[in-house]
């Protein structure tokens, strides 16, 4: 009669899930990325209770930092279940773990169904992140045009500021306007008329006139800097 052979691969672990009948005894555990900030998802297995943590950075020291923090608040799970990532197999994260008898149980590489609960919580997450970043986007493009107190306004003058007038036509039509002064002088600033419009005379004036006289939007006027 032959004897059965060993087979090469000895069974080193394994994988049980307890009968859950209570919260905060089995937590699935997961990264996810958004733009440069890594999510940590922890997902408790009976009650679907989500914990989340914004990191920098997704490593084991980190990550202890993280669960320390939860354990301490929440308290401690029997297994915490994950893939084999480096921040989960880190020897911080896996020697606090131990002591605080803290069963890990790892999922196989690139198989997402086994850790399938998270997994698809982090789905609907980025999902709603999405959503929100767009939503952000359109409201901040609709408040430049429809709110009236983001509209861009001039400059602030006060009763008998020297300024300078912006010359909005070219004098000489035989010189390139680059060549052409930007910029008239000097005016003073005869009284603010309402909103960002002046009323604006020249200086060199003695007798005040209709002409020597006008109304312009602040855009066209900067201060004078003698």
């Amino acid at each position: 009669m032959n004897k059965k052979k060993p087979g090469r691969l000895i069974e080193t672990h394994k994988k049980f899930l307890p009968h859950l009948n209570e919260i905060w005894t089995v937590l699935n555990a997961d990264f996810m990325q958004v733009d440069n900030e890594h999510i940590l998802v922890l997902i408790d297995e009976y009650s679907k209770f989500v914990v989340t943590s914004v990191c920098k950075k997704q490593n084991g020291p980190t990550l202890k930092l993280i669960l320390m923090k939860c354990f301490t608040r929440l308290g401690c799970p029997k297994i915490l279940q994950s893939d084999n990532g480096p921040a989960f197999i880190a020897q911080p994260v896996t020697v606090y773990l131990s002591s605080v008898n803290v069963e890990q149980q790892f999922s196989s590489s690139h198989h997402h169904t086994s850790n399938a609960v998270v997994e698809k919580f982090n789905h609907t997450l980025r999902a709603s992140i999405r959503i929100h970043i767009g939503e952000s986007l359109a409201a901040d493009k609709r408040d430049q045009f429809y709110k009236p107190d983001l509209k861009r306004h001039g400059h602030k003058f006060k009763e008998g500021d020297l300024v300078l007038r912006k010359i909005m036509h070219r004098k000489d039509a035989a010189t390139s306007a680059k060549n052409q002064p930007q910029w008239e002088d000097p005016f003073t600033v005869v009284k603010r008329l309402y909103g960002d419009t002046y009323k604006i005379e020249r200086l060199e004036n003695h007798r005040r006139t209709r002409l020597s006289v006008e109304k312009i939007h602040a855009d066209r006027l900067k201060k004078y800097a003698s």
